[in-house]
């Protein structure tokens, strides 16, 4: 059995993601989650290189959103604020979940930080008037 470059495995998940993209019809998806680094159940694992560019370019062909999970590695936790930032990502993610860093293991805090772009499309439920307080308080617009 021959061992598959990361290439093509790269190229192979790539062509996953544009078929169930298909199967679901791309306009009934809302968007791509992935954790930055899976910790939980398959040890310290960061992406192989060229994961999220792929990843990203078959997102951008459909205009879903890209949601990082970064409750387990972000917020300096790889040595750098976010660990996105460690990948050629030409923009940040539309949406990011932060927890574990927040706190310092002190308190259980979280944050879900959304880029200016998404930011424009919430403006219609961060307006409405019961919990526009609450949200403008959660919500960190990061550029």
């Amino acid at each position: 059995m021959s061992a598959e470059s990361n290439e093509a495995y790269v190229r192979r998940l790539a062509d996953e993601v544009e078929a169930k993209f298909q199967e679901l019809g791309p306009h009934n998806v809302a968007a791509f989650v992935v954790e930055t680094v899976v910790g939980s159940s398959n040890g310290c694992t960061t992406a192989v290189p060229g994961y999220f560019k792929a990843m990203l370019e078959v997102r951008d062909s459909h205009g879903a959103l890209f949601i990082l999970d970064e409750i387990m590695c972000g917020i300096v936790r790889t040595d750098k604020m976010h660990a996105w930032q460690w990948e050629e990502f030409s923009s940040p993610p539309d949406i990011q979940v932060n927890g574990k860093g927040l706190g310092g293991s002190y308190a259980p805090v979280a944050a879900v930080l959304i880029s200016q772009k998404s930011s424009m499309h919430s403006k219609s439920v961060i307006n409405h008037s019961t919990i526009s307080s609450v949200i403008n308080h959660i919500l960190l617009v990061v550029e």
